[in-house]
């Protein structure tokens, strides 16, 4: 994963803290297309928010995450992210989760695979983590492939980044 300065100043803050809790809600999604037809998806999500909206979805307040509960971190994502262009949804096939960190710096990495048919001109990402449970909740958006970087915030508002392909 490539860590560049925006990470870096992330990790500052995260880690300068005093507080238990973090005051902003952020969740960073890489649209890797290295490979023209074969796409990664990875979702990183603060491991406090994930298991707040968890709770809220499963109607138990003392769940709590662990490595035992990738499919229903699977799912979560599944239900609330989603990729196409026009009539067409790809599918994303699970990869890995990982869980890294202790308190209010603990995160949730989640990884999926994509197929991405060529000769398409523009997909649409659509990225709706957590928008439900926090009204503040943000999720960065970013695409990279070999001919550079796009970026978009999506929130409760706008959740949909429309991507035009090289």
């Amino acid at each position: 994963m490539v860590f560049n300065s925006l990470h870096f100043l992330l990790l500052i803050v995260l880690c300068t803290s005093s507080s238990s809790l973090h005051e902003f809600y952020v969740s960073i999604t890489y649209l890797n297309a290295k490979e023209p037809n074969r796409w990664e998806v990875r979702h990183r999500i603060f491991r406090d928010d994930l298991e707040s909206a968890l709770r809220a979805e499963t109607g138990n307040p003392k769940w709590i995450l662990s490595n035992q509960h990738d499919s229903l971190i699977f799912k979560y994502i599944l239900e609330h992210t989603g990729c196409w262009h026009e009539q067409d949804t790809f599918q994303l096939s699970p990869d890995f989760v990982l869980i890294e960190g202790e308190g209010a710096t603990a995160t949730v990495t989640c990884q999926f695979k994509m197929n991405v048919p060529p000769d398409i001109e523009h997909i649409t990402y659509h990225n709706a983590l957590l928008v439900d449970h926090l009204e503040a909740q943000i999720n960065m958006v970013h695409y990279v492939s070999d001919s550079g970087r796009r970026s978009k915030n999506l929130n409760q508002r706008q959740r949909n980044f429309e991507l035009k392909l090289p």
